[in-house]
């Protein structure tokens, strides 16, 4: 069914130039379930031993025998009743256990489409706001669409918002929780994508429409754009061991490469390590090695703990009161971007203005650096005469027409 679907589309859709995303994304409304395997009788059945297995089995089959036994003298005869009994009994068994499961795949399907009615309804959206939903699209009309005995207008009518065909199946997790996984299968790209939900059999089909209905109602963002694009990422040798911060200079200067400056590490960490210029999350309350030289012309190292933002001088520090530092690191190839050099820059300015007693430009300088959010600036400092970056400039421009007054020109990025 889905290899007829798709090669309609194809014939109808494609043909015609009309654009998928322009239309709905609805999915046909023929989501059958299966019932797989049932992970508890499954775990039950494998923690016993083949002797425990056995004996069960055996002392059922004495309990009832022994009261027979007393009554007959043929004991050989009414064990082989009794053993028909049983097989008999067992397959009964079984054939109630399966009866059971005989409405679930119905009710799981309603279930779901129920399921993404109530939450269209709860939304109130309208029919102009609505990208998903179910649509009917028989048999018939798909064979006659397949044999041309329908005319292209009417067809392309009935399929052109038919988008996605979905099938699922579930599984007993134990006495009382099932596991359900529902596929959607996207007829123009042959793409899947799959859904899961557990919890109680009442529960799970409208667990699996709110999953559904997210990805598909959803608003869909612009791919992530990346910042640094002139980088070139290299991982450590040992990404979970913790080394000196000479030794990483050393190993970055082998790959010909350099340590990255702080913002390029984070803006990295939050691509994520699935997309072109991304490294994935950094270390959970860690310490990176970085190229920063900010008031001080020394090592700093950059902290992921959660209170490094409210330590003196932010998450960003050198060794001084830390003792002897081993941490993480990457390395990089590419220049810094226009942005990170100045940002370095002013904070040459900094140490060189501090240096020679010009304590009031170098705060002009810190103004400046908090008004472009530097991780490493002081938002709200006091400077040498007590007053705050607004009680001494009034604004950022002003601090702008300070400096220059004292030969200290900007060329902004």
């Amino acid at each position: 069914m889905r290899l007829l679907l798709t090669l309609t589309l194809a014939l109808f859709i494609w043909r015609d130039g009309i654009a998928a995303e322009d239309a709905q994304q609805l999915i046909w409304v023929n989501v059958p379930f299966v019932k797989t395997g049932s992970y508890f009788e499954f775990n039950a059945e494998l923690s016993k031993t083949r002797a425990e297995a056995r004996g069960e089995l055996l002392g059922d089959f004495a309990l009832l025998l022994m009261p027979l036994a007393a009554s007959s003298d043929d004991v050989a005869r009414l064990a082989q009743i009794l053993a028909n009994t049983i097989v008999r009994f067992d397959a009964l068994v079984r054939q109630h256990a399966q009866e059971v499961h005989e409405g679930i795949p119905v009710a799981l399907t309603e279930d779901f489409k129920s399921g993404m009615d109530r939450i269209i309804l709860e939304h109130r959206l309208n029919g102009g706001e609505q990208r998903t939903g179910f649509t009917q699209v028989s048999k018939d009309d798909l064979q006659k669409m397949s044999q041309k005995k329908m005319p292209s207008d009417s067809a392309l009518k009935l399929i052109k918002d038919l988008r996605f065909v979905a099938y699922g199946s579930y599984a007993m997790v134990d006495r009382t929780v099932v596991r359900a996984v529902l596929t959607l299968e996207d007829l123009i790209t042959l793409r899947t994508r799959s859904f899961s939900a557990q919890g109680p059999i009442e529960d799970v089909g409208s667990r699996l429409a709110a999953k559904v209905f997210e990805f598909l109602q959803g608003e869909e963002y612009p791919d992530w754009h990346n910042p640094q694009p002139q980088l070139e990422w290299i991982a450590p040798g040992f990404p979970q061991t913790k080394v000196r911060a000479e030794l990483a200079v050393r190993y970055c200067q082998g790959q010909k490469a350099r340590l990255p400056y702080t913002v390029e590490l984070l803006q990295a960490a939050l691509g994520g390590n699935y997309r072109k210029g991304g490294i994935g999350p950094l270390i959970k309350d860690a310490i990176y090695i970085v190229a920063d030289r900010n008031r001080y012309d020394e090592q700093y190292y950059y902290s992921t703990r959660e209170d490094a933002q409210i330590q003196t001088g932010g998450p960003i520090h050198t060794s001084a009161g830390h003792g002897p530092i081993t941490g993480y690191y990457w390395c990089v190839r590419g220049e810094p971007s226009r942005d990170t050099l100045f940002d370095q820059a002013v904070y040459r300015l900094i140490r060189q203005n501090r240096q020679q007693k010009r304590q009031e430009v170098a705060f002009a300088l810190e103004y400046v650096l908090a008004e472009r959010n530097d991780l490493g600036a002081e938002p709200s400092a006091v400077g040498p005469n007590g007053k705050s970056y607004e009680e001494s400039f009034r604004s950022p421009e002003g601090a702008i027409r300070f400096l220059s007054e004292n030969g200290v020109f900007l060329q902004f990025p």
